[in-house]
């Protein structure tokens, strides 16, 4: 049984966070994922392995946070559902699918981050990945979270090129305009006393740290409905805060065996 929601972000999830989900889940509504594989890499609190259950498919959720950890095992009640403790780097087996959702701006060699999660990644599987996008808002909300860097567009296609993986669908959503209000009410943080590490592993169920924010979070988050105008502009550059990659392996070519050869 699920325990009541006893953090914060649990209790009042973010509205870009709920918008965020339900684009992945019709991403994945479109794929057969009946008797697949799917690992999730940086579960948090399962809230998301949870809402995908029913989608008949094995879970696996990784998460670093010792408290998340335990949190997401106590959501994931399902039987297909397993959620360990450990970062990317503990991560083994093969999987059809391999989510990595807002976790990689919280790793600082993103490089060998991806090209783990190639590893991970069966020959004729999918790569979900989504990231904060447009480096220009990077700022203190940013650090607060624990993150490393945003992305633009050309950076995170050109490093999952780099590691192997051809993107076959780009989404981006999110206003700038948005981004920047909702930095405002950010607490001003001295760097020089900030573990990105430590802020990462709390990214997930942390408090906020403005008292404004604070105090309409409860509102605020039920109203992600709103956010669906976003939707007609997925596919264009009008929005460009957060972005989602699917991607596939780039296939190899083999060379030709002995016999192929002589028969040419």
């Amino acid at each position: 049984m699920k325990t009541e929601p006893n953090n914060f972000r649990e209790k009042y999830p973010s509205p870009n966070l709920l918008y965020r989900n339900n684009l992945i889940r019709g991403v994945l509504k479109k794929l057969d994922l009946t008797d697949k594989d799917v690992l999730e890499i940086g579960c948090g609190l399962g809230t998301f392995l949870d809402s995908i259950s029913n989608m008949q498919a094995r879970f696996t959720g990784l998460e670093p946070d010792n408290y998340a950890a335990s949190k997401a095992q106590e959501n994931c009640q399902a039987d297909n559902i397993e959620v360990f403790q450990g970062d990317i780097s503990s991560a083994t087996g093969q999987f059809d699918y391999v989510l990595l959702l807002d976790v990689l701006e919280h790793i600082e060699d993103d490089i060998t981050a991806l090209t783990k999660v190639n590893s991970l990644l069966k020959d004729d599987g999918l790569f979900i990945l989504t990231v904060p996008a447009n480096s220009a808002l990077y700022g203190e909300k940013d650090v607060a979270f624990g993150h490393y860097r945003r992305y633009n567009k050309t950076e995170i296609l050109s490093k999952l090129l780099e590691c192997g993986f051809d993107v076959i669908e780009y989404y981006s959503w999110g206003s700038a305009i948005l981004s920047r209000l909702n930095r405002m009410f950010t607490k001003k943080l001295k760097k020089a006393d900030i573990d990105l590490n430590k802020q990462s592993l709390e990214s997930s169920y942390g408090t906020p740290s403005s008292p404004l924010i604070k105090l309409l979070f409860p509102i605020y988050s039920r109203l992600f409905f709103l956010l669906h105008y976003q939707t007609p502009f997925l596919r264009t550059k009008f929005l460009n805060a957060h972005c989602l990659c699917v991607c596939q392996k780039i296939k190899t070519k083999t060379a030709p065996d002995s016999e192929s050869l002589e028969r040419k």
